[in-house]
């Protein structure tokens, strides 16, 4: 009688494995810091050639100079996405400057908006996300674009998770090497001759923070939960848990980078001097890598299988 083989089970439960924790993954370690992350100015008085519009730039345009640090990060990192940092000239993709990249993204979360009559308006949730969107596939790439919000942005596309940010959520993305934004409403404004009260987006670049014993599965530390620090940074600590943690901050206004303390007040997640996180933001290519090994995982156990029988 013909043995039934247990290859193909091992390599079904295999499969299983790696996609549980593709999904479920929770954070490895308690420091990650993307130190290729860019880190360019929203200005263009900081620029040399200045944009082709510069004199329409200014404090509204942390939401594309955000995206666009992310963007080029992560073409750098994905060779198939580097037409993320290009342009098609003739019949050849070619390298964009910084303030070329800027521009195209700001254009596409705001296509209605006119870079010679106005001064740039800013960006709402939905046309940053929407903008990055229609910026990959004007080149022919798909993003996964995920967001964590209170509220739901009505968009019948993406990852939406509705619920105030959470360290945890960020701490996952960057795990999976994915590049993460947030919004903070936390930023003054002058239009014209009124000052307004507008969010900022930033780019972040790493987090660090203690771990602790989570007793009680709740995925906060609770008074009498053992903890230790891991100090990377030599910086100052205080008890433990959430209240010593640090998200890495790349800010296009140059006002609010380096490492900043994260805390949870009044049920919402605070970072630093930008106050509280309204809107976080990622991406990542489509598929993931994670994605297409486990499908080829899944066909080899299935052709395994048929082999056995």
């Amino acid at each position: 009688m013909r043995q039934k083989s247990v290859i193909p089970t091992f390599f079904i439960v295999l499969q299983i494995l790696l996609m549980s924790f593709t999904v479920f993954a929770i954070p490895t370690s308690p420091y990650k810091f993307y130190s290729t992350m860019p880190d360019n100015s929203q200005y263009a008085r900081d620029y040399n050639p200045a944009p082709a519009h510069g004199d329409y730039w200014g404090n509204m345009m942390c939401g594309p100079t955000s995206a666009k640090n992310s963007m080029v990060w992560l073409a750098k990192n994905n060779p198939a996405y580097k037409k993320l940092k290009q342009k098609i000239v003739g019949d050849q993709w070619v390298d964009m400057s910084h303030q070329e990249i800027i521009e195209e993204i700001a254009k596409k979360m705001k296509p209605g908006w006119d870079w010679n009559k106005d001064k740039y308006p800013g960006v709402s949730d939905d046309e940053f996300v929407t903008g990055k969107k229609a910026f990959a596939e004007a080149r022919g790439l798909k993003l996964n674009i995920k967001w964590m919000k209170n509220t739901s942005l009505g968009l019948k596309w993406g990852t939406e998770t509705v619920g105030e940010p959470t360290l945890k959520w960020i701490m996952k993305e960057i795990d999976d090497d994915e590049d993460v934004e947030i919004s903070t409403p936390n930023h003054w404004v002058t239009i014209d001759v009124d000052t307004v009260w507008m969010k900022e987006w930033t780019t972040i670049a790493g987090y660090m923070c203690e771990t602790f014993e989570d007793e009680n599965g709740n995925g906060y530390w609770d008074l009498g939960e053992p903890f230790w620090d891991n100090n990377y940074l030599g910086l100052n600590l205080g008890t433990a848990g959430i209240y010593d943690s640090f998200l890495y901050i790349n800010d296009p206004a140059n006002v609010h980078d380096g490492w900043q303390l994260t805390e949870i007040k009044n049920g919402k997640l605070y970072v630093g001097s930008l106050g509280y996180i309204e809107t976080v933001v990622s991406e990542s290519p489509v598929p993931e890598p994670a994605s297409i090994t486990s499908v080829l995982l899944g066909l080899g156990s299935l052709g395994l299988w048929k082999r056995g029988k």
